[in-house]
């Protein structure tokens, strides 16, 4: 992938979180605890966010072992990432007593961490294909759908 390509890949990236971000700050205070309606699992707002601040851990994850620089921690956790569902709903558990102030410092914080990781990468690291439910995908194309994902989930939530 050329530099222009990947620039535009990470401009992207921030430019998601701000908007992401805008939609999440529009939610009134007392809707979020409500199921948001057409949601995974029947979540509420705030687990729909909880599931949206893991999202870029996932994604670090799986291009540190893509790119082939992954720990042996970083392989054993894309393997625990394999039963999305569970994963997801594990993550969600974990962060249930969070503010939402706390869960946005938190997506925030793994977009940043992503965003570092990816420009960390040489050309040829950037270049390989990465892991991503049992398939393997382009930067080129996995990004577009990240924060695509986001911004469904970003969507669901301001509903």
């Amino acid at each position: 992938m050329d530099d222009q390509t990947f620039a535009g890949l990470i401009s992207e990236l921030r430019e998601s979180a701000t908007q992401v971000e805008a939609q999440i700050r529009s939610v009134p205070a007392g809707r979020w605890d409500e199921v948001t309606p057409g949601a995974e699992a029947g979540w509420t707002r705030r687990q729909l966010l909880a599931h949206m601040a893991t999202n870029d851990l996932r994604q670090i994850t799986r291009v540190r072992v893509g790119a082939g620089i992954g720990s042996q921690a970083d392989r054993d956790a894309l393997s625990e990432q394999a039963d999305v569902d569970v994963w997801n709903r594990a993550q969600v558990e974990q962060r249930r007593d969070r503010s939402i102030d706390e869960l946005v410092a938190e997506l925030q914080a793994h977009r940043a961490e992503f965003i570092v990781l990816l420009e960390s990468l040489s050309p040829e690291q950037r270049s390989q294909l990465m892991p991503f439910r049992g398939d393997r995908l382009p930067l080129t194309t996995g990004v577009p759908m990240i924060i695509g994902h986001l911004a469904e989930h970003a969507r669901e939530v301001a509903n």
